[in-house]
């Protein structure tokens, strides 16, 4: 359903232009997870939902999928004005 801004945000990390939110880092640490799982998420897992932002025509996306270890897990991640994927959240299911 959103298959141009999957594939918009996959070129993103391929050129490793995405950054993390404090509190998407925190949520990483608590689960024991890391930039390279939030990475396989979006090489191998699909967008779930599109979110409003708070900024009038901003749009968040939820994405599901794999670990590296296998594990399922959400994301919520947006592509900021500057043109970069922000991960804002991130948790196991």
């Amino acid at each position: 359903m959103h298959e141009g801004i999957l594939r918009r945000m996959r070129e993103l990390v391929r050129r490793e232009e995405y950054s993390i939110t404090e509190h998407a880092e925190e949520e990483l640490d608590a689960d024991r997870l890391c930039a390279l799982d939030l990475e396989r998420l979006v090489a191998h897992g699909f967008i779930s939902e599109r979110q409003r932002g708070r900024a009038p025509g901003e749009w968040k996306y939820v994405l599901e999928g794999p670990t590296r270890a296998g594990e399922w897990i959400v994301a919520v991640a947006k592509i900021s004005p500057s043109n970069t994927l922000v991960f804002l959240t991130v948790f196991r299911l």
